[in-house]
């Protein structure tokens, strides 16, 4: 210890009165202060970013810190919506279509109908004896042999993008209802696409349409009568018990289709077309649905079918996938979401499917 001019007595160790020279010390500072190192270059990321724009530098992981929960894109949540948007919006759907699942192979086997029992053949041996065989000695016995089809859920794609901007995602009260609005368009554009590809696709990565594989009805020049002779055409291929019995119509057909009314006014409406207001109703006692879809290349078409039960459509888990990417359209400020539907159709029994074109 010594002591200085003043008087106070100093220790020989003490540290002098002035900061040395250089950095500070390495360690953090006292709590409260800001922590160790520089500030990042730029707006700073943590924080309310500038209106319409990002902070500098990409976007960290997770969500972003000044958005409430409710203004995120859940993608869980928009596949499950669209998807349930898009089944209520398909024409073959609501029609009756089956609709199955997976992610493997589907097994789709049918009973050929090429050889019927005789009695069922309108063969003159409809009473058996008892005792007597039903088929002569040496005659080889009908049999109806299975065929098999394979449905592949990941056959096709059919995929959608939608730019959203970000101004609607970072909105500080966003409303429910806009994104209910986009959901519904993102439904209605992929069930459209759908059933184009259903009643008319090629079979050149798509999938081969009914308008392919159906039987086509010449039109006999009326239009009440060519509807009557798809509904016979069917009847004549032994299908008497119509089980899911139905039209897809063009909107135009439809209008043709209730300007017959007026022709033939004692002709009572719900004998021919009955609406119910909501695209649908019944036309010759069986439901009907419009949808653009029919419609092709210009051309109107007209699908029946006595068993749209025997339409099967394959699908991914899920049916919707709904992907969202906040960085793909960063320069712009957009979020693209991304709906993709895969999945196979096939007809099952093709027999009871008839087309026809206006």
């Amino acid at each position: 210890m010594s002591s200085t001019p003043g008087g106070a007595d100093t220790f020989d160790d003490e540290p002098p009165d002035e900061r040395p020279y250089g950095t500070r010390p390495y360690g953090t500072r006292p709590y409260g202060t800001r922590p160790y190192g520089t500030r990042p270059y730029g707006t700073r990321p943590y924080g309310t970013r500038p209106y319409g724009k990002r902070p500098y530098g990409t976007r960290p992981y997770g969500t972003r810190p000044d958005e409430p929960a409710e203004s995120l894109l859940d993608p869980s949540e928009w596949s499950r919506d669209v998807a349930d948007l898009f089944l209520a919006r398909s024409a073959l759907v609501r029609l009756g279509c089956r609709l199955v699942t997976g992610d493997e192979y589907i097994e789709l086997p049918a009973v050929e109908a090429s050889h019927m029992p005789p009695r069922y053949l309108g063969s003159q041996r409809h009473t058996i004896a008892p005792g007597v065989p039903d088929v002569a000695v040496g005659e080889r016995k009908p049999a109806a042999r299975v065929s098999l089809q394979r449905l592949w859920p990941r056959r096709y794609e059919l995929a959608w993008r939608v730019l959203f901007p970000d101004d609607l995602t970072s909105a500080p009260s966003p409303h429910p209802e806009v994104a209910w609005a986009i959901k519904h368009e993102i439904a209605r554009a992929l069930a459209l696409c759908a059933d184009r590809e259903f009643l008319a696709g090629d079979g050149n990565r798509r999938p081969l349409g009914i308008a392919r594989r159906g039987q086509p009805v010449p039109d006999p020049g009326r239009l009440g009568a060519h509807l009557r002779a798809m509904v016979q055409s069917l009847r004549d291929a032994e299908q008497d018990l119509f089980e899911r019995a139905g039209w897809v119509l063009t909107p135009h057909t439809l209008d043709e289709i209730t300007m017959l009314n007026a022709q033939y006014p004692a002709l009572h409406p719900a004998r021919l077309v009955e609406h119910d207001g909501a695209g649908s109703g019944l036309l010759l006692g069986y439901p009907f649905v419009v949808s653009a879809a029919a419609r092709r290349d210009g051309t109107d078409r007209v699908f029946f079918s006595s068993d749209w039960g025997e339409a099967w459509i394959a699908a991914y888990p899920g049916v919707v996938k709904i992907d969202v990417s906040f960085d793909a359209r960063f320069e712009r400020d957009e979020t693209v979401i991304k709906a993709v539907l895969l999945h196979d159709f096939k007809l099952r029994r093709e027999q009871v499917f008839a087309h026809a074109e206006r």
